[in-house]
């Protein structure tokens, strides 16, 4: 049977799916995926051969889910109720003069009239054809010498992860400032002849738990630690060369964790060993938040067990095994196809759920009604007196159907849950004789085995029925008796265990093992500032996703079973959450530490950001309150920082148009001319671009202000930025550089997108996060109806005015222009309409 045939038509019959061109490049459509409303489901059609006639796509071979789809009228892709069309739009002059490219454009239509519709119900998707000079422009930037629409995306990310990451390098290096001479930088210092002042360094900013523990012969071997930083120096060194010099096949090879394993490896430190082998990995916990504690499940001989303990127990399984989850999960549904057969029998067993819960006809009744009450809401929310009590009753009303549909949605969730948890364990019970071990020790060889895999895949339904099944006779898997010799009694005994624990902790050095992605983030973490910390994991995890996942659909390129087995997502997922937290120094932004030259000792200067808080009149505990200064002037900084990178990548260009050069952009930065003192220049290539002078003083204000923030960036002068923050500078530089970009420079024409718009919505999008309304005034007021107050609750009050007035601070620091405030104007206008609340 036909693939496409073979898929169930979606539940939510009357919701036409959405279309994504998800890859092509200048000559054809590689790859479309579609998306269906409220449903757990993405097919993906790889076309493998197309034509285009009269500008008609003729579909000659594709593949839906991997599996080939043999077309029988090559104009159409049909499947269940639908068919799939595209078509090549042309380009054309405008009225303006300008012309607009041309466009591939594809279109889902439902094959059949629904409830006395007049025309077929549609979606379509359109995306511009790659001409010759966006290609020509991109293979320049990035060095690669083919180019689909997927490596324009990820170019893309690549530079802001060169722009953000460069950024964070400059707290990295901030770290080892005190080491340093005026006007040098830490991968120009000597280590081997300042070995004791390093030594004298690390020692001094070395956490206390970790030199008073596990460290504390570490710090008495001073040619140990010279050695590892040596090392560290070379690592950070050829990792921040590549960023600065746009080396992107570097940044691929990063991504794709294929570095060299040797350059980048941090075993051989011994600092970091010993932190990564002390570190117990903690496992990265899914959120169940429909399993309750008094939930319980029976599965052979464990009785009534916690159901949270078993979940949790299979989650570790599937952390050392991924390809063991892809495999129980290919018993439910294949290629987003349910298993209708296998669903069936499980409701003759009373354990019934659904794959999409709008299909539970009870659910949709509630559902529907409480979609027309939020209408009837709105309707009342929009007068120009709503009757408060109305309100009210539409409240409570809202609020009595959301409860309802929670506890149907976590029934449905516990269902599937304990289904998928009785097919795991059942499969493990009757394929390994009852032996966990056994399981534990073979499956990861067994799914490399073709004969073996091939097998556990196309397990029958008869054979998933006697794992479920089984799993209700009470017999010894769970529990296991073991003999040992008792020294006291000098007899042999037994001793009762069970297989929870026979999934080992590793250490996090056994995580990154083998991975220099993983091991060049641990080590960039660990010279991070405490309070920047947090951040830094999740823009790692943030870009890792967005380079991975292209059409930000959820679904990245499925693997086979047998190719899951070393999941590094998940792996990234593991260190993310045990990373954050671990402080092997004492390192913060709200300190300057400086190095006594006369004493030879180091200390800490007083809080950095003192002046701000004394204008605030904040006197009390100010280093408590840090981080809320500090995490949002970065934020903004990391945005203004992207738009100068951008301009910098449009210079580079342009001086290369205008010398005829076609080396790619890490060649270019290399060249000669470019070069000030024997290094890579900013302000040279200005000059050498846009004749801007190299003196600083003889520019006008806003190349000043590009030049100053680049420079503060680049040579970790995070004195100048926090300057700029507490003078009210940062709103003046941010106009005259937008100003001065709109007017002097065709960014656009050159990058093929719009720094400046991105920035500017950037900037709009973090002003209105700051501005969300918070809870702090009416958590205050609920502190002051209390009868009696304690000296804690004078204290909370003070905190939470604290926060909100240094929030207000950075508000009024930033500030908004023109074209900012017309943005937000827009977005909050469109989001009226949206909520119904237009006029």
């Amino acid at each position: 049977m036909n693939s496409i045939e073979k898929i169930k038509k979606p539940s939510n019959r009357n919701s036409i799916p959405s279309i994504i061109i998800s890859d092509y490049d200048e000559n054809k459509i590689k790859e479309i995926k579609v998306k269906y409303l409220k449903l757990a489901r993405l097919d993906k059609i790889t076309i493998q051969d197309m034509e285009i006639r009269d500008n008609i796509v003729e579909f000659k071979k594709i593949l839906l889910n991997g599996i080939e789809h043999t077309i029988k009228d090559n104009q159409k892709i049909e499947f269940d109720n639908y068919e799939i069309t595209a078509y090549v739009r042309a380009s054309k002059q405008r009225r303006d003069g300008k012309i607009t490219q041309a466009k591939y454009v594809v279109t889902i239509t439902d094959k059949y009239l629904r409830d006395n519709e007049k025309e077929k119900r549609f979606k379509s998707t359109e995306r511009e054809l790659p001409n010759d000079t966006l290609l020509m422009r991109y293979k320049q930037i990035s060095g690669f010498d083919t180019l689909t629409s997927k490596d324009i995306y990820k170019i893309k990310r690549y530079i802001d992860f060169k722009n953000e990451m460069l950024f964070y390098f400059q707290f990295i290096e901030e770290f080892f400032s005190p080491l340093l001479p005026k006007g040098t930088n830490f991968y120009s210092l000597n280590i081997e002849q300042n070995k004791d002042k390093v030594v004298k360094y690390i020692v001094y900013r070395l956490n206390d738990d970790f030199k008073n523990q596990s460290l504390n012969q570490f710090i008495k071997k001073t040619d140990t630690i010279k050695y590892d930083f040596l090392k560290i120096q070379k690592i950070l060194s050829d990792f921040r060369h590549a960023l600065a010099h746009f080396d992107f096949d570097f940044i691929q090879k990063f991504f794709d964790d294929e570095l060299d394993k040797n350059r980048f490896d941090i075993s051989t430190i011994s600092l970091i060993k010993t932190m990564l082998q002390e570190k117990e990995e903690k496992y990265y916990q899914e959120k169940n938040n429909y399993i309750e504690d008094s939930d319980t499940l029976t599965l052979f001989d464990e009785k009534e067990s916690n159901f949270s303990k078993i979940h949790n127990f299979y989650i570790k399984i599937s952390q050392k095994k991924p390809a063991f989850n892809k495999l129980i999960n290919s018993f439910l549904s294949k290629d987003g196809v349910p298993n209708e057969e296998l669903k069936s029998y499980l409701a003759t067993k009373k354990i019934d759920f659904f794959e999409d819960i709008h299909s539970n006809k009870e659910y949709k009744k509630i559902y529907i009604k409480h979609k027309n009450l939020v209408v009837e809401k709105q309707k009342e929310e929009s007068q120009e007196k709503p009757n408060g009590q109305k309100l009210k009753n539409y409240n409570d009303e809202l609020q009595k159907l959301k409860d309802e549909m929670n506890k149907i949605t976590k029934q449905n969730s516990l269902n599937r849950l304990e289904v998928k948890l009785r097919l795991a364990f059942g499969f493990i019970a009757n394929e390994y004789n009852y032996n966990f071990k056994n399981f534990n020790d073979k499956f990861t060889l067994d799914v490399k085995k073709e004969q073996k895999i091939k097998v556990f895949k196309n397990s029958s339904n008869e054979k998933l029925k006697e794992y479920f099944e089984s799993t209700f006779i009470e017999k010894r898997f769970f529990h296991f008796c073991v003999k040992f010799f008792n020294k006291k009694t000098k007899k042999e005994e037994t001793k009762q265990k069970n297989i929870f624990n026979l999934i080992e902790n590793e250490t996090l050095e056994e995580l990154v093992k083998e991975s220099p992605l993983l091991q060049i983030i641990t080590l960039l973490y660990l010279f991070i500032p405490k309070e920047l910390q947090g951040e830094f994991v999740g823009f790692i995890l943030k870009i890792y996703h967005h380079t991975k996942n292209i059409t930000n659909d959820t679904k990245e390129d499925e693997k086979s079973i047998e190719d899951t087995q070393n999941s590094f997502s998940l792996k990234l997922k593991i260190l993310a959450k045990n990373l954050r937290g671990l402080q092997l120094f004492n390192y913060s932004l709200s300190h300057n530490t400086l190095y006594n030259t006369k004493e030879h000792f180091f200390y800490e200067k007083g809080n950095r950001w003192q002046s701000v808080y004394k204008s605030l009149e904040i006197s009390h505990n100010q280093d408590e309150f840090d981080i809320h200064l500090v995490i949002p002037v970065i934020k903004y900084y990391i945005n203004l920082n992207k738009l100068i990178g951008d301009f910098e990548i449009y210079a580079l260009l342009t001086y290369a148009d205008k010398n005829s050069i076609t080396e790619k952009l890490s060649d270019i930065t290399k060249r000669d001319d470019l070069k000030f003192r024997g290094y890579y220049n900013f302000s040279t290539l200005l000059f050498k671009t846009f004749m801007i002078n190299t003196n600083y003083e003889q520019n006008q204000k806003s190349t000043q202000y590009i030049k100053q923030t680049r420079n503060d960036i680049a040579h970790q002068n995070i004195e100048n930025m926090l300057k700029a923050f507490e003078n009210n500078e940062i709103f003046a530089q941010r106009e005259e550089i937008v100003n001065y970009l709109q007017k002097e420079h065709k960014m656009q024409e050159i990058l093929h997108y719009n720094p400046i718009n991105d920035f500017t919505m950037k900037t709009v999008q973090y002003l209105k996060s700051l501005n969300i309304h918070s809870q702090k005034e009416s958590k205050i007021a609920d502190i002051h109806k209390k009868e009696s107050l304690v000296p804690n609750d004078y204290y909370l009050i003070y905190k939470l005015k604290v926060i909100e007035l240094l929030k207000q601070k950075v508000i009024e620091a930033i500030g908004e222009t023109k074209d900012e405030e017309k943005i937000k104007n827009a977005i909050a206008k469109e989001e009226q309409i949206k909520k119904g609340y237009n006029k």
